[in-house]
């Protein structure tokens, strides 16, 4: 059954769980197991089946149980898992190893979970997103990514869409501070500035977080809690990276660049990166129709893609050398393509 496929999202969280109870071995599972494990479980399953995966589908309803059921269980997890960063008999390589397979989650999953909630119409699905972008201390990444990003992607005014030849070492930091510049940019075009402004909001309600967290946990586990936040965005920015890398729409003869289709965005069809992360891969569907629920989303062009998944991706994304010489000559083909080259 398809909903089988997608309750996969789930076990990076039951790994980060049993490392937040038991830490040791454990608490480095969840990390090890999506940087390395995952990649390894799909390189051979492409080997097994063919490098494009199926194509899911499933209905709505059955998406939205486990997409939802994601939100408490992250909170549950976090929570359990802080009261174990603030625990001084624990080893400070236990604490490392927890917060890195806790970013790990929050980041993947849960910022991808976020991702989707944010887009949809409802004001508690949204909130619920946010609920779970306040987990990493990056409440803007909502203002940026839907007022911004999907206005602007494949274009030199988007933070997120990553220049050809540029490392992502030099990517992650710029979007970064550029998804609060861009941010605030757009608060004010919209006339709202102060504490009117959603970003001075979205700040005030971090800082109150991280007050409670101190408090409740300790300065410690606030500590550890920063590094998970800070591995998360990382993961959240390097996925940014390899989705749109190099990519450029066409000017049009009126000024306007061209409308968004399925060459604004690098897909991946790997079975176990879609099952994982809600049919992230999907990408350049979600960006023609941004509304689409995830289950929903739909395949394009199967034969030109990325050619691994996102785990395999991101590990080859840290050789910058390697990365251009795999990618840099795709680029340039699909911008001969579109007739940007």
């Amino acid at each position: 059954m398809a909903i089988a496929w997608f309750l996969a999202a789930y076990i990076i969280p039951a790994l980060v769980l049993a490392g937040a109870l038991y830490g040791g071995a454990y608490a480095w599972a969840g990390f090890l197991f999506a940087v390395f494990g995952q990649t390894l479980v799909e390189y051979v399953f492409n080997r097994a089946v063919g490098a494009t995966a199926p194509v899911f589908r499933q209905e709505p309803l059955l998406g939205n149980v486990i997409l939802f059921g994601y939100v408490p269980l992250q909170t549950v997890i976090l929570v359990v898992a802080l009261s174990s960063l603030g625990n001084p008999a624990w080893p400070w390589i236990d604490r490392l190893g927890l917060a890195l397979s806790l970013g790990t989650m929050t980041g993947a999953i849960g910022i991808t979970a976020a991702h989707e909630l944010v887009h949809r119409r409802t004001a508690i699905e949204k909130d619920l997103g946010l609920w779970l972008l306040l987990q990493v201390s990056y409440l803007v990444f909502e203002i940026e990514h839907i007022r911004g990003h999907h206005r602007y992607v494949a274009t030199p005014r988007d933070t997120s869409t990553a220049k050809k030849g540029e490392s992502i070492y030099a990517f992650v930091p710029r979007t970064i501070v550029g998804t609060y510049r861009i941010s605030a940019e757009l608060e004010r075009q919209a006339g709202r500035t102060g504490w009117r402004s959603h970003v001075n909001q979205y700040i005030a309600i971090q800082v109150a977080a991280a007050a409670v967290i101190a408090a409740v946990f300790g300065w410690q586990a606030l500590g550890w809690f920063w590094v998970q936040a800070g591995v998360a965005m990382f993961y959240l920015e390097a996925v940014n990276y390899i989705e749109h890398y190099g990519l450029e729409r066409p000017m049009l003869a009126s000024g306007r660049y061209a409308e968004v289709d399925e060459t604004t965005s690098w897909d991946t069809y790997a079975a176990i990166t879609n099952a994982f992360l809600f049919k992230l891969g999907f990408h350049s569907d979600h960006h023609i129709a941004a509304a689409r629920p995830y289950p929903l989303l739909r395949q394009h062009d199967p034969a030109d893609v990325l050619p691994a998944g996102y785990s395999a991706m991101i590990l080859l994304s840290l050789a910058p050398p390697l990365w251009r010489s795999v990618m840099d000559w795709r680029v340039d083909r699909r911008m001969l393509k579109i007739g940007t080259a």
